[in-house]
């Protein structure tokens, strides 16, 4: 098991779920809504949202996912830093990304300079 302090709390994770921010060929990791949401990694892009979303409604922290359901409150880890998002869009199509997250999202977790790159990422509800 590895320990990591993440915000003031510890999260125990085993070597199989840690994975390295510069592995842009990794998979997505699976997630699971519940008690004991999974902690994982993925792929992620941004969007400047000024757009309609697939939801009808703009979350201020967005962020588009093809299978999450809308409302599902997602905690993005980047470098250090940390947002809670909601789904409110579809997408990403391009490749093996998994999340695209909306221009506030990107500039909460200092992510709009990189524009694609490994997230740490838990489903919160």
């Amino acid at each position: 098991m590895k320990y990591v302090l993440v915000a003031g709390t510890f999260a125990f994770f085993s070597t199989s779920e840690v994975a390295l921010a510069s592995d842009h060929q990794a998979a997505p990791r699976k997630y699971h809504a519940g008690p004991s949401a999974s902690f994982g990694y993925a792929l992620a892009s941004w969007y400047d949202d000024t757009g309609e979303t697939a939801s009808g409604y703009h979350a201020y922290y967005g962020v588009a996912n093809q299978t999450v359901p809308f409302g599902t409150q997602v905690l993005f880890v980047y470098h250090g830093r940390q947002v809670t998002a909601t789904v409110d869009d579809r997408g990403p199509y391009i490749g093996s990304r998994m999340w695209d997250l909306n221009q506030n999202t990107a500039e909460a977790l200092g992510f709009t300079e990189v524009g694609v790159d490994m997230v740490g990422y838990q489903i919160e509800s």
